[in-house]
């Protein structure tokens, strides 16, 4: 599988970047920049590799307790450097005031999570938002990120989840096309559903409903 090969040269190059890394203490920026483009083809590797075990039907998932506020103020944390360094606030909106537990795969949903900021944050102009909410729906709860990026066309919502689909591609260089592809691969072996439309704040909206727990678990 093409993802899986692409692990194996991925780590060799961040050994010998570290190396590099070392001898160029005096240049902060260009270390910076060599660690994004690192963390980015080990994102697109995971992503590719979600996506074609999903299509096989074998995404491996391990289903556990886990507070789903936890997971989106981790997904928060981890993008926060390059949000701020793109001048984009991440942000939260009704999260409940209380401990959650859901049975979900929290390895999964956090890649879930990274996959809708990450492609927030590619058409997200400088000062722009994405925020991230939760909400009760029955016995599922809805997750929610909006962003105040150039609004989406709704009749062709639904391609935004095929692989390697990227809107205004000319205008957002550098995407791979596979974060929604990932985001849907993932909602769906949780056996829940997503889509795509605009959101209040401006740009798009990404809600993902999912099952408090997998069917028979």
């Amino acid at each position: 599988m093409i993802a899986e090969e692409l692990r194996e040269p991925i780590a060799s190059l961040g050994g010998r970047l570290e190396t590099l890394q070392e001898a160029l203490t005096a240049e902060p920026e260009f270390k910076a920049a060599i660690e994004a483009d690192q963390n980015r083809l080990a994102r697109m590797a995971e992503d590719l590799h979600a996506v074609a075990l999903a299509d096989l039907g074998r995404l491996p998932l391990r289903f556990a307790d886990v507070d789903p506020r936890a997971l989106i103020h981790n997904a928060i944390w981890s993008h926060g450097k390059r949000a701020e360094a793109a001048g984009v606030r991440l942000e939260t909106s009704n999260l409940p005031p209380y401990t959650i537990l859901v049975k979900w795969d929290a390895e999964r949903i956090e890649q879930l999570f990274g996959a809708l900021i990450e492609n927030s944050m590619r058409y997200v102009p400088r000062g722009g938002r994405i925020v991230l909410g939760l909400e009760s729906q029955r016995d599922a709860w809805r997750l929610i990120v909006d962003d105040n990026a150039p609004g989406i066309d709704v009749q062709l919502a639904q391609q935004l989840f095929e692989p390697f689909y990227r809107a205004n591609a000319k205008d957002t260089p550098g995407g791979s096309g596979l974060s929604l592809a990932t985001a849907r691969a993932i909602v769906e072996g949780h056996h829940g559903r997503i889509e795509a439309s605009n959101s209040p704040i401006g740009g798009l909206r990404i809600t993902v409903v999912l099952p408090a727990s997998p069917p028979m678990a």
